[in-house]
């Protein structure tokens, strides 16, 4: 997910405390996806509302109204 930030569209937009919330997200997600324990609702939550902050999917940046150019 984080490297696949780095050829998105949007990431002309980041800002360094864009990439810094991304990079702790990713840090987060990795844990998670390690981890012996099944996923906690409340993480995953919180990465879902870090990854729409970041306009991550197409849904996020139509609600924002934003549209990307390829």
């Amino acid at each position: 997910w984080y490297l696949s930030l780095r050829e998105s569209g949007q990431a002309v937009f980041y800002q360094p405390s864009d990439w810094a919330m991304a990079r702790y997200a990713a840090e987060l997600m990795s844990r998670g996806l390690n981890s012996d324990r099944p996923p906690n609702g409340q993480n995953v939550s919180a990465l879902d509302s870090v990854m729409a902050r970041l306009l991550t999917t197409e849904g996020d940046r139509r609600r924002a109204r934003i549209e990307l150019e390829r």
